[in-house]
């Protein structure tokens, strides 16, 4: 995290951390609504985070084939069709299909 020098450094992080914090809740909302399942979810959150499969899959400690079958299920459930639909629709930048 930068050193911050001086308010408006500060207010600019809160800005900046208030816009994560409610993306991140966004996220968890859809996630309730598409009744995803806990690995799913934790599978979405670090895709959300800009995580690659194998990452996934390596920070889950499960196969990679698994994450690509969770992400299949959750763009099932989200009404989506790929990694950046699904990054857009768990922000709130375009509603549910």
């Amino acid at each position: 995290m930068p050193l911050l020098e001086t308010w408006d450094d500060v207010l600019r992080e809160v800005a900046v951390g208030d816009v994560r914090l409610a993306m991140v809740m966004h996220a968890e909302t859809v996630m309730d609504g598409c009744r995803c399942t806990p690995q799913e979810r934790r599978g979405a959150r670090l895709l959300l985070a800009g995580r690659a499969n194998g990452e996934i899959a390596a920070a889950l400690c499960i196969a990679e084939q698994t994450v690509k079958n969770h992400m299949k299920n959750v763009f099932r459930r989200t009404g989506t069709f790929d990694r950046t639909q699904l990054v857009l629709r768990l922000v709130g930048m375009i509603d549910g299909g």
